[in-house]
């Protein structure tokens, strides 16, 4: 384990801790390990490197056996690329599928309306590639559009700023042939997200922590790293094309196929890269606004919270704690005794996170576990606030229905006298 001193999270560490996190946010600042600049090269380099292999001990904890285990499947994979301005780790991507193995029986690029020639990459690496009619219309209608034209009888969602692992393809057939019950499959980042700045190290960890702690069975899809049956995804009609950007597209399809009776299974060893580089005011805007609110949203209207992921009973204890300690931070500022109750629950808040903190410790240094905490920390906080704004939007959406309500009910009367 590593050793956090626990006067750390004192009651003055506690003001300080989240009054750096909202500066941080604020100005743009953040503590830099590493250098941001990754060269394709390198980017090259990591997806073919050893370390994105899964091991024979991943399989085996999943109960499955690869294909050179058992006769080759029948089941044709068609991998589908959405891709908008990929860029460096759009190349990354197209290098990863080319020495895929076994190929996929085909790999669709569907070019969202990207200005940087993302779309003639991929004619050039002689792909399949579509475009969405209208320009930029967000992943879920291009995922969507990719799924019409595929021939497979699985699909494999793979976002265009991730590399596949050279052997992820191996495995994906005998987890359908495994199990019948099966709908969907859910993979996850792997340990080692190739921009080595703070935040990115930090979300991408988190990502992969979360997926290797939550169990198997699922009940959201992701669209980063996704495997559906073509007759599943079909019956749900597919992903919701009324989210027109990157947002909880993925997390709706799986809300839909667990109301639908469908299996998704949490298939960790099934892995990906990631190349995305986190900053403060990205990471933001894609946590508070884009997923927080959204996902806020879909709870409350479909009425079901599960106990697994980012919405488990501990995470919402996080939620509440946060809270309370950013309240009871601002109280302390004007009644100084008020830093015992702060000391106190950054405490509890820290015994909440304290397998998450210790796993960042063991992974990258009790250095880098203690600069996460506060960023940690402020996103439990405003993903309650997140929520805080989606019931609010949730209670004028049912004002709004009851005031169209009476009114048609007022019209009924009108027209039958005239």
């Amino acid at each position: 384990m590593v050793n956090i001193d626990p006067t750390y999270c004192g009651g003055f560490t506690g003001v300080a801790g989240f009054t750096g996190a909202l500066v941080a946010l604020a100005w743009g600042i953040e503590p830099v390990f590493w250098l941001d600049r990754i060269s394709f090269s390198t980017l090259k380099t990591w997806t073919q490197s050893p370390n994105m292999m899964t091991s024979s001990s991943e399989i085996q904890e999943c109960g499955l056996q690869t294909q050179s285990d058992q006769q080759v499947s029948s089941l044709r994979v068609s991998v589908i690329v959405p891709v908008y301005n990929g860029g460096l780790a759009f190349e990354a991507c197209l290098e990863s599928l080319k020495v895929a193995r076994p190929a996929p029986a085909e790999i669709i690029v569907v070019d969202d309306g990207s200005a940087d020639g993302s779309a003639d990459r991929a004619r050039r690496a002689g792909l399949k590639v579509l475009s969405t009619p209208k320009g930029r219309s967000g992943p879920a209608t291009a995922r969507n559009l990719g799924a019409q034209e595929a021939t497979g009888d699985i699909l494999f969602f793979v976002d265009a700023d991730c590399s596949l692992a050279p052997d992820a393809l191996s495995h994906i057939e005998a987890i359908f042939e495994s199990d019948p019950q099966v709908a969907a499959v859910v993979g996850s980042y792997d340990e080692e997200p190739s921009a080595r700045n703070l935040l990115s190290q930090y979300k991408n960890l988190l990502h992969h922590y979360v997926h290797h702690n939550s169990g198997p069975t699922g009940f959201t899809f992701w669209g980063a790293c996704g495997v559906i049956r073509r007759e599943d995804f079909d019956a749900v009609g597919g992903f919701d094309t009324s989210y027109n950007t990157a947002s909880i597209e993925d997390i709706d399809l799986g809300y839909r196929l667990r109301a639908a009776g469908k299996e998704i299974r949490m298939y960790p060893a099934l892995q990906v890269k990631h190349h995305k580089c986190w900053r403060p005011k990205n990471l933001f805007h894609a946590d508070f606004f884009l997923r927080a609110i959204p996902w806020s949203r879909l709870i409350l209207r479909t009425g079901k919270m599960e106990n697994s992921l980012n919405i488990s009973r501990v995470a919402r204890l996080r939620v509440a704690l946060s809270g309370a300690l950013a309240a009871s931070s601002v109280i302390s500022i004007l009644f100084p005794m008020m830093l015992w109750v702060v000391g106190a629950l950054a405490l509890m808040l820290l015994a909440c996170d304290w397998s998450v903190i210790s796993w960042f410790g063991r992974k990258r240094g009790v250095g880098f576990a203690l600069a996460v905490v506060p960023w940690h920390w402020f996103s439990h906080f405003y993903s309650g606030c997140g929520l805080l704004v989606a019931m609010f939007q949730h209670w004028m959406d049912g004002l709004q229905a009851k005031g169209l309500e009476k009114a048609t009910d007022a019209e009924l009367p009108a027209a039958s006298a005239g």
